[in-house]
Formats: structure tokens, C-alpha cells, sequence
């Protein structure tokens, strides 16, 4: 953790195997994050912002992907990672106070769920069909908001009138915006210029407050070398 301008770094928990996309709570006080510790599957393990014992968000095994807040900071809600291949993707509700576990009904298939800031909405993606689906919690309906998306990220604007999503392949690669209400699509960042140099824009995103978006461009290095020895 650090500050917005990467002063003051302090590291606040460090023992899992691996351990990825953490999430502030709405109140800022908690984080989620899921994480994969001695041999387990990935789970979703909450912790202070201060620091301190971690808290695994419910019971189970199956493998829970990234969290995202309630706004009122009362529920998690996830979509299964690896599941493909078991025919398990299904999106999740977790009640923190309980810790019980609830999956969205019409879910199967679906992946990333995002919850949306006013609540009203959870959106998700449709892994093999490349789709965008958005759930109506009040009328606990599904409905296909776009197709074409061959990224895993999606994340929404402050007002939760826009929701993005990512096209990081194809010939015109792009983070897109959809409008909730009339489901139009526009590029909110073409992102053609950095396909043309060296490394790859990693297929992660997000929204900073101010409504800008962050992404990662990725350069690796490969270098060889030659060497003399003699044995002793």
C-alpha cells in the first residue's frame, strides 16, 4: 500500500503463495483480495486496511476469483477462475456477516462479476462467447449488454451509467465504454498505438476516481549470454 503519488509504501500482508487483485471496501477501512495459500485453491480472504489477520471471506473449495464490494461493504460478489474446463463459472454472492455463499441465479457460464456503485446492477462476462451480461438485482434478470469483448476485465464508471470492457486483441484494440441505458458502444482508449511497440497491454484495468483509466503496458527483455569456464 502506498500513497496515490507512491510515497509512504508499506507492505500489509506478504504470506500468500500468490495473491491478486486486491479491492478497497467502500468505507476504505478493509481489503479483498484473493489469494492461493499452502496448496489451496484460490479463495477470497479479507483484511484491515491497517493491517493485522486476514479472514477468509466463506467455507468452500471452489476456486473463487476476483472480489468486488457491496456499497454498502455487506456482500462480496466473485466469479469462479479455472473453470472452463470443469464446466463450473458461475457467478457468487458472499454474505460477510455470515460468511454464507450464494450463487446468482442464471449465472452458469459467466465470469469477473462487477458490482455496480448505485447497487442496482452486477455485470459479468460470458468467457467463451465473448459477451457482456449485465444482472438486474431488484428484477433478478439477466440481459446481454454487448458482444466482441475478448478481454477479462470489466470496471464501472463512478455513476454507473457506463460500464467498460476490454478488446486487448484483434486489429483494433481497445478499452470500450457501453452506455447502461441505451447499450451503445464507444472506444473510451484505442489502444493500436502501444500493439505497435515492444511487450504487450496486459488485459487488466480499472478506473481511477477522476474517471481515468489505468492500464498496465508490459516490456519483457530476453538477453543471452556466452561464457568461458575450466574446470577445477
Amino acid at each position: 500500500m502506498s500513497r496515490d503519488d507512491g510515497s509512504d509504501p508499506r507492505e500489509i500482508f506478504s504470506k500468500a503463495d500468490k495473491l491478486e487483485l486486491p479491492r478497497w471496501s467502500p468505507d476504505g477501512r478493509q481489503i479483498a483480495f484473493m489469494a492461493q495459500m499452502n496448496g489451496k485453491p484460490w479463495r477470497i480472504y479479507t483484511i484491515s486496511a491497517a493491517g493485522g489477520p486476514i479472514r477468509e471471506a466463506s467455507a468452500g473449495s471452489d476456486q473463487q476469483g476476483a472480489p468486488m464490494w457491496s456499497p454498502d461493504g455487506k456482500w462480496l460478489a466473485y466469479g469462479n477462475v479455472e473453470c472452463q474446463e470443469s464446466a463450473s463459472c458461475a457467478i457468487h454472492r458472499v454474505n460477510l456477516t455470515t460468511g454464507q455463499e450464494f450463487v446468482v441465479p442464471g449465472s452458469d457460464g459467466l465470469a469477473s462479476a462487477r458490482w455496480s456503485p448505485d447497487g442496482r446492477y452486477i455485470a459479468a462476462l460470458h468467457p467463451e462467447q465473448h459477451e457482456v451480461w449485465l444482472f438486474d438485482i431488484a428484477r433478478q434478470e439477466w440481459q446481454k449488454l454487448a458482444g466482441g469483448v475478448n478481454g477479462n476485465d470489466l470496471s464501472w464508471a463512478g455513476d454507473s451509467q457506463h460500464l467498460y470492457a476490454s478488446r486487448p486483441t484483434g486489429n483494433h484494440p481497445a478499452i470500450l465504454r457501453f452506455s447502461i441505458a441505451d447499450h451503445s458502444m464507444e472506444t473510451a482508449a484505442d489502444l493500436s498505438p502501444f500493439s505497435k511497440l515492444s511487450g504487450q497491454v496486459i488485459t487488466w484495468f480499472a478506473l481511477a476516481p477522476d474517471g481515468s483509466i489505468l492500464f498496465t503496458h508490459e516490456l519483457s527483455t530476453w538477453e543471452l549470454y556466452s561464457m568461458r569456464y575450466q574446470e577445477r
